[in-house]
């Protein structure tokens, strides 16, 4: 995978550099990537994940992909991941691979 990659975003070339990536949120045909700054690019949720490794980030819900280095803490009662002071909802459908994620990286 790349280190980065540019996404066009109000016609500039932005870097997306793939670590400082939050999440990434889905709206139609539209995802907003959410770093320290937040871009809006025309591309579907699902190619843009395409373009992240597997390792490092997962879906949490229909709508969103996180980075997984960057989740400080999950409310398992009320399906919240908590990146900072960004609270993405937990997905029921996606809980059971983030959790497996989880129990793969105990001792």
């Amino acid at each position: 995978m790349n280190e980065y990659f540019f996404i066009k975003h109000k016609r500039l070339l932005h870097k997306v550099v793939v670590k400082d990536i939050r999440y990434v949120k889905s709206d139609g045909n539209y995802c907003e990537v959410v770093t320290d700054k937040r871009l809006v690019v025309k591309l579907s949720l699902v190619r843009l994940s395409s373009w992240l490794p597997d390792d490092k980030f997962i879906r949490a819900h229909q709508r969103y992909i996180v980075n997984f280095d960057k989740i400080d803490n999950i409310n398992l009662l009320n399906n919240e991941i908590y990146l900072g002071v960004d609270v993405i909802p937990l997905g029921p459908k996606f809980k059971e691979d983030l959790l497996n994620r989880i129990q793969s990286l105990l001792p």
